[in-house]
């Protein structure tokens, strides 16, 4: 019992990161952007409570982007050290003809277009072999393209 007391009161007092789509908001599902993204661009993402993230796209290939990313968390105390990672995003559609020049798309088995930046979601779409899109909720997130040599002193 005392443990069970203890783990809740650390819960409680240390406050547990969560992670934040902003992708949608689903009060306003007509406010969404979009952005488009191609190799080096550096993404900087403000999202609600402090959060912070760079995206840096590496490489697109058919229906793929590789990245990497740096993600800064505000705790209560100030800001924390950043974590980085890397990622890679898949756009993996099955096409059905619906009738002569109308076609239905669903997302096929290997699609994963969500870019993760630690606690930071947003989802993202292939154009290209040298570019996608990045679509968001202005409401959650402020959203810029910086110059590629920002990449290692943000967030």
């Amino acid at each position: 019992m005392k443990t069970t007391l203890l783990l809740l009161f650390l819960n409680i007092s240390i406050g547990v990161a969560a992670t934040v789509d902003v992708s949608r908001d689903s009060t306003n599902r007509v406010a969404r952007k979009s952005l488009a993204v191609t190799t080096n661009d550096v993404v900087m993402i403000h999202a609600a409570g402090g959060l912070q993230a760079v995206v840096q796209f590496t490489e697109f290939g058919e229906f793929t982007a590789s990245y990497k990313w740096r993600f800064l968390a505000q705790g209560a105390q100030g800001a924390s050290k950043p974590v980085t990672g890397t990622g890679k995003v898949r756009g993996d559609y099955e096409q059905t003809e619906i009738s002569p020049g109308k076609y239905s798309m669903k997302a096929g088995p290997k699609n994963d277009t969500t870019v993760k930046a630690g606690d930071i979601r947003i989802d993202w779409f292939y154009k290209n072999t040298t570019s996608g899109w990045l679509y968001y909720a202005p409401s959650l997130a402020t959203i810029e393209i910086l110059p590629a040599k920002d990449f290692d002193s943000k967030p």
